[in-house]
């Protein structure tokens, strides 16, 4: 059985993992299942209720984005800069 250190650990590397693919996904569908996966962590204790809800959040403001744009069928689009900065709430140089 993992210590509790290691334990924390995993769940950082999770968190971190879950909230990259997030930041990466490009299509409404595929959120809708990275929400489910944060949730099954949380469930299996790889999470705290807390990032799990942080991280539902963030997906849930990307899936937004995602479908505020307008796109040809079956085209799975990448993240932008903006998409990113606008996820995390971060400011871009417009340089």
């Amino acid at each position: 059985m993992p210590s509790r250190q290691e334990r924390k650990r995993l769940g950082e590397v999770k968190n971190e993992n879950l909230t990259v693919r997030i930041t990466l996904t490009g299509h409404p569908d595929d959120v809708d299942a990275l929400i489910s996966e944060i949730w099954r962590a949380y469930l299996d204790g790889e999470i705290t209720e807390r990032e799990a809800k942080l991280l539902d959040t963030k997906a849930r403001k990307r899936r937004t984005v995602l479908k505020a744009r307008p796109a040809r069928p079956n085209q799975r689009l990448a993240a932008t800069d903006n998409d990113i900065a606008e996820l995390f709430d971060l400011e871009i140089d417009a340089a």
